[in-house]
Parts: C-alpha cells; structure tokens; sequence
C-alpha cells in the first residue's frame, strides 16, 4: 500500500494508520528495544507490535486471559505517576487501552488503503 494502511474501531469509525510495524531488527523499530525501553508506559502483558500515525502504540495482549488481541493505547491517557494494572487501563473508566480486534489475523484482515480523492 503506498498510502498507508487504515484501520477503524470495532463499530466502523476510522481509528488510524499504520505508520510503523516492529519486528526482529535490532533498531528502533525492534519488538526487544521497545519492550525494554517503550516510549510510553505499559505493562507486561502488553506486547507493542506497531504504532499509528500519532505515536499511539498497537499492541497485543500477551496474557492467558486476553491472548491475541490488539489493542490501541492512548499515549494522551497514559498514567505516568502510579503503577497500573492491564484490567484498570481496559476499564470504561479510563480507557488508556482500546479494543481494535479479537484477533492479529482480524487486525489485518480489516487494514485497508484510504482511496485518493478525486
């Protein structure tokens, strides 16, 4: 896709654009380094798989009771102060995590190439 991979929320609306995918490489686009050192706060059930057009994290959940689902966390919401659970963070409350979709396979499924305007 030239123009970027779209992707919306759950219910339709336009959410965002892939802008990069971490992988294996050993920069700052690593899966290790960004674990190690991520840019915003997170917990250890989240794994960050990519980021959006604004720097906003993309991430898997890792744990038994979520495994694979993605999730978009909102850096503007992030709690930087207090330690935080992965529970809290998903809570209609705070809304730090959002749900994207079930599954990576659902995630990409749904990505798509914002048509040119005419």
């Amino acid at each position: 896709m030239r123009g970027g991979a779209d992707f919306n929320w759950p219910h339709g609306d336009w959410a965002g654009s892939v802008q990069e995918v971490l992988g294996l490489r050993s920069d700052e686009c690593s899966l290790v380094q960004t674990r190690q050192t991520p840019q915003w706060p997170t917990v250890d059930e989240l794994l960050w798989i990519m980021s959006d057009h604004g720097g906003n994290p993309i991430c898997m959940t890792i744990d038994k009771a979520h495994f694979g689902e993605i999730w978009f966390m909102d850096h503007e919401m992030a709690e930087y102060e207090k330690p935080w659970t992965l529970a809290q963070a998903m809570s209609d409350q705070w809304g730090y995590v959002l749900p994207l979709a079930p599954t990576f396979s659902d995630f990409i499924a749904g990505l798509y190439e914002e048509a040119a305007a005419a």
